[in-house]
This record gives C-alpha cells, sequence and structure tokens, in this order.
C-alpha cells in the first residue's frame, strides 16, 4: 500500500478513543501510541483562554471549561431522557432549535455539536498518527456501538468527514473485535462466540458464529446509555456520602466548584478497586497543605461499589436475556447454552464483578487472552486495510497495467489448481513442480479474457483471501418499517444479513389520490413513539383511480455498513411506470451535508488557533527565560523595556512577539 494511502481503523469511545493501522509489509495490526506512550487518548476536549487542549492532558488540567461524554449524544434529539443526563454533567446542553438536536456549551456565545466535539477528538488521533507515519490519513473506517440507529451512525461518519477523512466504512464495535480476535487466534473452527462489549458509555452484546474465514453476526443487543461512567458516578455517590458525614461543609463546596475532579478520583478508585479489596481515597487536594489533619480519612471496599452498582450489572443480563428471548434466535433453537465463548471487551469489562457475572449466566470462563482496549481499533484497521483493498481490486480490473506476466501467471496456475484431478493428490510432490509456462502471445490472449470475464465477486474473493484477514458478515440492529393507514409493515427485519434487498407490495387506500407518501421509520414496536423517524420519500403524478388500484412494489435495500436506499416503483397500471429511489438522507442530515465546508473551515480555524496559541505559549516562556538571565544580570533597565514592551502589546500575534524578541536579544550581545 502507499504510504500516502494508509487507512486507518477508529474507536470512537465515550471516555477513551483510539486509531490503529494495519502494516501490510510486516503483516500485523499497530495501534498508534500518542508522545505519552500511550494506546488510546481521554475523549475530552477543554476550552481554556489560550486554546484547546485535547486528551490526558484535558484531564489534568483545572483551566476552562471541560467537555466530555459527547459520545452519548450524537444524533441524538434533545429530549426528557438527554436533558436528565445533562444534568449529571459540569458543560450546559441545550436543544438546537433548527434541528432539535443536542448543543453543547462552552460558553453562552460559543456551542457546538457533538459531531463537532467528535471531530475534534479524531482530528487528535490524526495528529497521532501522523507524527508516526509523518504523513496523516485520508481514509477511515469508525467502529459504533451495534445498537446505534441510522441517525447515530451517519452523525459519527459526519464528524469524521469534519475532520477531514473519507470514511469508507462504518462496522460495529463487536464485531470489529471479533475480527481482531479471528485474525490472532485463526479460528480453526466454527464456534459461537458472545462479544460483551462494554465501555465508558455504551453497552452492546453480539453473537457471533465463526469459522476459519469469516465471522457470521447471528444478533445483536445493547444500550447506548450503559457504561463505566455510570458506575463511576455510583462510587461517587459513595465517596460524598462518607466525605459528607465528616466535613459537610468541604463537600458540599468542592462538588459545587470542581465535581469532574471529584468523578476523575470516583474512576480512579473503582480502577483501584479492580485489582484490590479496598482503597483509600485520596482528597489532599481539596484542602490546604498546611491542614493534613483536616483531611478525612475515607475507605471503600469493592464489595460497597458491587452492592452500588447492582442495577448496572442487573442490566447487562437483562439485556443479554431480551436478544435470546428474540422470536427468530428461538425459531433457529438459539440459547444462552449454544455459547461455546465468550469475549470482553471495552475497559469496564476489567471489573471482576462483570467477568463473574458472565461466567455465571453462561457457565463459561470468558476469554481473557485480548485485550479488551485495543481490539476494536485494531479489528477497524483491519476491515479499513480490507475495504481499501477491494477498491483497488475493482478499480484496477481492467487496467492494461494490471495485466503482468506474473499476474497472468498465476492466474492461470490458479485455475489450474481449482481443476486438479485427485489422482494428483496422491503424486510425489516433485511430479507437482511444473516449470513456468512460457507466455506466448497466445497465452497472453487467453490470459487477458480469462481475467475480464471473471466474475468481480471472484477476483474480489481470491485477493482477499491472499491477505488472510478475517471476512465478517453482519445485520440489521434495528427493522426498518413503513408506515400506512393500516399500521406499520416491515420492509426488513432486524437480525437480517447484511447487504439484503427486500421487496414488498403496496397499494393506495385513498380515493382518486395523486399522490403516495411512504414514511420510513426504523427500531421495534408498531406505535410511532416507540420508532425513530427516518424520511418520507413521495410519488407523484398519479392518475385519479379508486382506492387499491394503483399498486406499488417497494424495495429496500441495505449494504454490509448499514446504508439505506429504498426504491418505489408503479407496477399497476403497467403503463404508468412512475418511480422514485432515494438514499435515506432526512432533512437534518441533508443540511449537514450542506453546512460541512463551513464546519471544516470552522474546526480548521481553531486548529491554526491552537497552534497560534501553543507558538505564543513557547515565545513567553523564552520571554521569561530572558527576565531571569537579566535579572542575575541586574540589568534593570533591560528588564523594564521587555516588560513594557509586552504590556503595550497585550494582543501581539506570536509573529510579532518572534520579531520582538529576535531584535531585543540583538541589541543586547550579553544575551546571546
Amino acid at each position: 500500500m502507499n504510504e500516502e494511502e494508509y487507512v486507518v481503523g477508529i474507536d470512537l469511545g465515550t471516555t477513551k478513543s483510539s486509531i490503529a493501522r494495519y502494516d501490510e509489509h510486516h503483516q500485523r495490526v499497530e495501534v498508534i501510541k500518542n508522545k505519552e506512550g500511550k494506546e488510546r487518548i481521554e475523549s475530552i476536549v477543554r476550552f481554556t483562554k489560550e486554546g484547546r487542549i485535547i486528551g490526558e492532558e484535558a484531564r489534568r488540567s483545572s483551566q476552562g471549561v471541560i467537555i466530555y461524554e459527547t459520545k452519548r449524544f450524537i444524533g441524538k434529539k434533545y429530549d426528557s431522557e438527554i436533558e436528565k443526563e445533562g444534568k449529571k454533567l459540569t458543560y450546559k446542553i441545550r436543544r438546537n432549535e433548527k434541528n432539535g438536536e443536542v448543543e453543547i456549551g462552552v460558553n453562552e456565545e460559543e456551542w457546538y455539536s457533538a459531531e463537532e466535539i467528535g471531530n475534534m477528538i479524531i482530528r487528535k488521533l490524526i495528529e497521532e498518527a501522523k507524527e508516526e507515519y509523518k504523513i496523516a490519513p485520508k481514509k477511515a473506517v469508525i467502529a459504533v456501538p451495534a445498537h446505534f440507529k441510522d441517525e447515530e451512525r451517519k452523525a459519527t461518519i459526519y464528524a469524521g468527514e469534519i475532520a477531514g477523512l473519507e470514511i469508507i466504512g462504518i462496522i460495529n464495535e463487536p464485531t470489529a473485535a471479533a475480527i481482531a480476535y479471528g485474525y490472532d487466534k485463526k479460528y480453526e473452527e466454527g464456534k459461537t462466540i458472545l462479544v460483551f462489549d462494554i465501555g465508558g458509555g455504551t453497552f452492546d452484546i453480539t453473537l457471533i458464529r465463526t469459522n476459519k474465514r469469516n465471522q457470521r453476526v447471528i444478533a445483536t443487543e445493547g444500550e447506548t446509555h450503559l457504561g463505566g461512567k455510570d458506575i463511576d458516578r455510583k462510587v461517587g455517590e459513595i465517596v460524598m456520602k462518607k466525605w459528607k458525614e465528616i466535613d459537610k461543609e468541604k463537600a458540599e463546596e468542592s462538588y459545587k466548584r470542581n465535581k469532574y475532579k471529584i468523578e476523575m478520583i470516583s474512576e480512579e478508585i473503582k480502577i483501584i478497586l479492580s485489582t484490590n479489596q479496598r482503597c483509600n481515597v485520596d482528597l489532599s487536594e481539596f484542602y490546604e497543605e498546611d491542614n493534613e489533619e483536616d483531611i478525612p480519612n475515607i475507605e471503600i471496599t469493592r464489595k460497597e461499589i458491587e452492592e452500588a452498582s447492582k442495577d448496572i450489572f442487573e442490566k447487562c443480563i437483562k439485556c443479554i436475556e431480551r436478544m435470546f428471548q428474540d422470536i427468530e434466535l428461538k425459531n433457529k433453537g438459539i440459547t444462552k447454552e449454544s455459547v461455546e465463548e465468550v469475549i470482553l471487551v471495552g475497559g469496564t469489562s476489567k471489573i471482576p464483578k462483570i467477568r463473574e457475572m458472565v461466567s455465571e449466566y453462561f457457565d463459561l470462563i470468558p476469554n481473557r487472552e485480548i485485550d479488551p482496549d485495543q481490539t476494536v481499533a485494531r479489528g477497524a484497521a483491519l476491515v479499513g486495510f480490507d475495504l481499501f483493498k477491494e477498491g483497488l481490486i475493482k478499480k484496477n480490473k481492467f487496467n492494461k497495467d494490471h495485466f503482468n506476466e506474473d499476474l497472468i501467471h498465476n492466474f492461470i496456475q490458479t485455475k489450474e489448481d481449482l481443476i486438479k484431478p485427485k489422482e494428483d493428490l496422491i503424486k510425489p510432490k516433485e511430479d507437482l513442480i511444473k516449470p513456468k509456462e512460457e507466455l506466448t502471445e497466445d497465452i497472453i490472449k487467453k490470459g487477458k479474457k480469462d481475467i475480464e470475464e471473471e466474475e468481480e465477486e471472484d477476483i474480489i474473493k481470491r485477493k482477499k483471501e491472499e491477505l488472510n484477514i478475517p471476512t465478517y458478515i453482519d445485520i440489521t440492529s434495528h427493522s426498518i418499517q413503513l408506515k400506512t393507514k393500516q399500521g406499520f409493515s416491515t420492509l426488513i427485519k432486524r437480525f437480517t444479513r447484511l447487504p439484503t434487498k427486500h421487496i414488498q407490495e403496496f397499494k393506495t387506500s385513498t380515493e382518486y389520490s395523486t399522490t403516495a407518501c411512504f414514511p420510513i421509520f426504523e427500531g421495534e414496536g408498531n406505535k410511532e413513539e416507540e420508532l425513530s423517524y427516518l424520511e418520507t420519500f413521495t410519488i407523484t403524478g398519479l392518475p385519479e383511480l379508486p382506492a387499491g388500484a394503483v399498486r406499488f412494489e417497494v424495495e429496500c435495500e441495505i449494504t454490509l455498513d448499514g446504508t439505506i436506499h429504498i426504491i418505489a416503483r408503479t407496477i399497476e397500471p403497467e403503463n404508468l411506470l412512475l418511480k422514485e429511489e432515494i438514499k435515506v438522507t432526512n432533512k437534518n442530515q441533508k443540511e449537514k451535508q450542506q453546512n460541512l465546508e463551513s464546519l471544516i473551515q470552522r474546526s480548521n480555524l481553531l486548529d491554526i488557533q491552537d497552534i497560534e496559541f501553543k507558538k505564543i505559549k513557547s515565545l513567553l516562556a523564552e520571554k521569561n527565560r530572558l527576565l531571569h538571565q537579566l535579572k542575575k544580570l541586574g540589568k534593570f533597565n533591560e528588564i523594564f523595556l521587555l516588560n513594557s514592551w509586552f504590556s503595550s502589546n497585550p494582543n501581539a500575534s506570536s509573529l510579532q512577539i518572534k520579531s520582538f524578541l529576535d531584535n531585543f536579544i540583538l541589541s543586547f550581545p550579553f544575551l546571546k
């Protein structure tokens, strides 16, 4: 693969994010480390007067406004549940009056969508990749929770596009994990695996049937608001309760002033208690250094956390039960006893109670051979490389440069291997080794013809097998339904294998109607409030005929990455021949695509401002170095000149500051 064309896999998490790349030369997946040597960054953006801070540094800093957990809002409408969620945060959220989605507030004038915050985190990941490989990636596959609906998936793609990436695919997080696991372990035989994926903010379970060559998703279920952060808040409640019992005034004051810091401490406690039975809570930073005797001595045990988080653990089990109760699985005879292996994915899966709970439910010891933090990004990188190669195969299929002698010989040899008589298999090895056939004009001509006639799918299959990357067969996470006067009609059921295409017939239900409307919804149930509205499309120009006289054929197609295409055409009267075709993109998504360029420019401007702030910060450090040197030399006039310039030019640019400092140093030889 050309270095300029490498593809990355991105795990855009609620609390942590990572980026990976498949190294074709060494045939391995590399999770890209940041400057601190870590393979994941914090999904945090902090807005300060000196610009934005993203990642681990944002977590450590105490300046400005901190924005976190925005994955929970991506592609979501602002409703009562979101409003309730917002009250747990340290920043403000509100309803966007234009599209009804969630807006995130830095201050009264500065508001961002969840996609824009996601874009900032993705740009940070791109920066890490560029640091490692000297060139930024242009293409990516992003992993999303399996239970994400169409709006959330498209919003995630949009975040990547704002970051300047071409998103060549979206993959469900548990499927990505299974692909990474399959690549590492090389499945030798068929096995039914359950991927239990619990991260910082989302929870997915996915049932997968594996064999040596592929992973086929059978069923999936999940919660988009369930994860480690919910446990952190339970820990925080225990901390605050015990703290108030000892020092109520200080506890309440600290909570109001630095709520996020307490959440950080709660997360650290949770991590410590994953390997220890008890831990002491460090509250020293909330007290003066000279008043150490006032610092409360608080101890929390693992048992307390497990008891407080009981409802969260129960939700996980109920989610698993809900999946196995699905009628489609029951009809296939698939039960929890069918599960032969459980793979734990996501940082929260490291909690001992979760491992114990899963083990008891399935009567299996969960597989702990894979790194739960890296596996999703690794799987996404494998899929990205696979899709990229597939694109090259299609692109080069009829390229004249593609027809080189080695390719033609290998192609002919492959064909011969496929039709080789069985008796050849028992011949001595040396008898099977044939000299490379001389390529005459006729053979080259025939080779070209054979390649051109070979089905594209066969070429792709053959070439992809050479890569040794497991393929995957995914399913629909939600049903696609069409609303009629009689109620809702399911076009495609959930758990349907992807890609898929289904056709159904409908007829007009209104007398002498000249239009036919087709509202499309996503989800389970038969009530509108239980479903997510996607889009309505209309066929116009119908003849004024009695109800039922005009019949339609509605074709619904869903691609492997979940993109929905719908075609409606008239089939009676036969001479009518009306047709409407759409790629499902609702009004909000259309407006977003129209605004994409302006959001890219806004994001680029923020990047430029951040670079400028960093330059100024570095130059101010140089100024302080000069002041220190001048004080040591007793040069008070020079100190006055230096400070006076900065006092008179508070809004100077980095270029102006650098120019002044360069001239200042030149003016005083003793500073050189």
